[in-house]
């Protein structure tokens, strides 16, 4: 096994486990994830008990496929991380002095919806790495392949 397979296993297990974490602390106190959701003010009042027990669930589900390495796991996580990039942008962008929500409670704020949004970028940054070395493999793995086929086609 060699180091960018180790790399994309160790990045799905840390980004994985955090959105099963995440998932659970939402879930174990619904009524304060609801209460930062409203906090947003996007959401209908009518959504926001149902979004604050779906939305966790949806991030233990993503979380798990990916630990096991689903390839829905990769779009679901993207997807969600987008989602919350999109909203911490806005709630910093609007000055929201809010917690944004992700591990239960937080530091509300701007500086605490800042570091929220930079960890956010990390985590895309980190699974787009993971992504990409599962589909393509290492670039040895690559450069071995190349160097295979050119030999095959000098051959003939």
């Amino acid at each position: 096994m060699g180091l960018s397979r180790i790399t994309s296993i160790g990045i799905r297990l840390v980004l994985g486990g955090l959105f099963i974490a995440s998932g659970v602390l939402k879930l174990l106190d619904p009524a304060a994830f609801s209460w930062n959701i409203y906090q947003y003010g996007l959401v209908p009042r009518l959504l926001i008990e149902p979004l604050a027990v779906g939305l966790p669930v949806a991030e233990v589900a993503a979380g798990s496929a990916l630990l096991v390495n689903r390839r829905w796991g990769y779009g679901a996580v993207a997807g969600m991380l987008v989602l919350f990039l999109a909203l911490l942008g806005y709630a910093i962008s609007n000055g929201l002095n809010v917690d944004c929500g992700c591990f239960g409670s937080g530091e509300p704020g701007p500086a605490g919806l800042r570091k929220a949004f930079l960890r956010d970028v990390v985590m895309v940054i980190g699974l787009a790495v993971a992504w990409w070395i599962e589909e393509n493999g290492s670039v040895q793995g690559r450069t071995d392949r190349r160097s295979t086929i050119s030999r095959e086609e000098d051959a003939s």
